[in-house]
């Protein structure tokens, strides 16, 4: 009983990142659309900003398995666990609003 209280607040907490995750979609799909350039320059230039995000936090690559496992084994520094998220969002809204599908699915292993 006494794990209901951390299981309600775990699933408003998601609730609250799953929102903020579409509407930061929409805004960046949004972004994408608008701008005044040809389609095939926006994979580019979504994709070169993804590679910026990535050469300083290079976890946001990939499926997350391994990052997940590093973080279990409290391999990797706070700082980083409470930026990784966001960063994460961000190239995944980048991804897809330039073009791409990364970072929305992932294939079983």
């Amino acid at each position: 009983m006494w794990e209901l209280g951390g299981y309600l607040v775990l699933g408003v907490l998601s609730g609250v990142f799953s929102a903020f995750l579409i509407r930061t979609m929409s805004r960046f799909e949004d972004f994408f659309a608008k701008l005044p350039i040809h389609g095939v320059f926006k994979p580019v230039i979504g994709f070169a900003l993804v590679g910026l995000i990535g050469c300083q936090l290079p976890y946001v690559f990939g499926n997350g398995y391994e990052t997940t496992n590093l973080a279990l084994h409290e391999a990797l520094p706070l700082g980083l666990l409470l930026i990784l998220p966001v960063a994460k969002l961000l190239a995944t809204a980048l991804t897809r609003a330039s073009g791409g599908a990364g970072g929305l699915f992932t294939p079983p292993s």
